[in-house]
């Protein structure tokens, strides 16, 4: 988690309260109704968390070193920042204040003036003097970042992109960036292009934290479309990984809700097509290790108890595949493969 997020209140009724476009899906509850996990009320408040409490959560930011590099802290304001990681709110924003009266158009000064507003409308004001003034300036790309979340609690999810459009021309493979466009898709209704776009997040994570964020959002993606298998597996992934203690309740529900509807889609009534009969094991424990190892290679596995001459199995199943000729050929994946038409 970014423990550089203000801690202490934000001002009363600075949040604004933008509809969303075209009254789309609310983007804060997922795509099977379970409400994105919100940060601890004593991590928010102060600056845009502060407007937009209950709104944004603040683990889907990051420090803004990880996002433009260690350079960009090196400046004038130095001193500002450090109070700012102290916690030292007040004393930083004093400080900014009197840099700004002699040099009102510095983009750091603007930069951190915007941070430390605790309205979030009146901070996107010096993160756009700052742009226009400033375009390829290094916080440039944490001041487009600010925009596009504060974008997205407004419900302005085409505009939010835009902003996020214009971080990846800079930095192309950018974890948290790729995770917000993500985020903004899914709340468009455009799970694919999403999903999509989590896969990337993926691909170039660097800490444990990018894998987690993109896995939520990816198993968020994959519900959308209806592959529950693949939700079940990022959401076990992302369970895995270190901090995940912060998203425990929401994967485990997660987890369950894929679980259940997993069960429902393999009911002998519902199932039909053809699988992968991959395994056989007499002891229930062997079965569900192979399933788990063909789940972390991307299979769709899962374990069917059958009787075999009056004697109970647990055989591996993989698919359902819709012709026996995808199943012949997804059977060339194994060493040894039996194809079985369902039911």
């Amino acid at each position: 988690m970014d423990r550089r997020v203000r801690r202490g209140g934000g001002q009363a009724g600075s949040q604004d309260t933008g509809g969303t476009e075209g009254g789309g899906p609310d983007p804060h509850r997922s795509a099977c109704g379970i409400p994105w996990p919100q940060a601890p009320q004593s991590l928010t408040g102060g600056v845009l968390e502060g407007a937009i409490r209950g709104w944004l959560d603040v683990r889907w930011t990051a420090p803004l070193a990880v996002l433009i590099g260690t350079g960009a802290w090196a400046g004038p304001l130095e001193e500002v920042r450090d109070l700012f990681e102290a916690g030292r709110y007040g004393e930083a924003r004093v400080k900014v204040e009197v840099y700004l009266e002699s040099h009102p158009d510095d983009p750091e000064g603007l930069y951190w003036r915007g941070e430390l507003e605790p309205d979030a409308r009146v901070s996107q004001g010096y993160y756009r003097k700052l742009l226009r003034l400033c375009p390829e300036h290094p916080l440039a790309a944490r001041a487009r970042l600010r925009t596009a979340q504060y974008l997205y609690v407004r419900g302005k999810y085409r505009a939010a992109l835009e902003q996020l459009r214009r971080i990846a021309e800079d930095f192309p493979d950018h974890s948290l960036a790729l995770c917000w466009a993500g985020r903004a898709l899914m709340a468009a209704g455009e799970p694919g292009k999403a999903r999509r776009e989590f896969l990337r997040a993926l691909s170039n994570a660097r800490t444990p934290e990018d894998s987690l964020r993109a896995l939520v959002g990816l198993s968020e993606a994959c519900l959308g479309e209806g592959l529950w298998e693949e939700a079940l597996h990022c959401a076990e992934t992302a369970s895995s990984l270190p901090g995940s203690r912060d998203w425990a309740r929401f994967l485990s529900d997660r987890i369950a809700i894929c679980r259940k509807r997993l069960e429902e889609l393999r009911r002998p009534e519902v199932l039909k097509g053809y699988v992968l009969q991959v395994g056989a094991f007499r002891g229930e424990a062997q079965a569900r290790r192979r399933c788990e190892e063909l789940r972390k290679a991307g299979y769709a596995a899962w374990v069917k108890e059958k009787q075999v001459r009056g004697e109970r199995w647990y055989a591996v199943w993989v698919g359902p595949y819709t012709s026996r000729e995808e199943a012949k050929r997804a059977s060339k994946a194994f060493s040894e493969a039996w194809v079985l038409k369902i039911p």
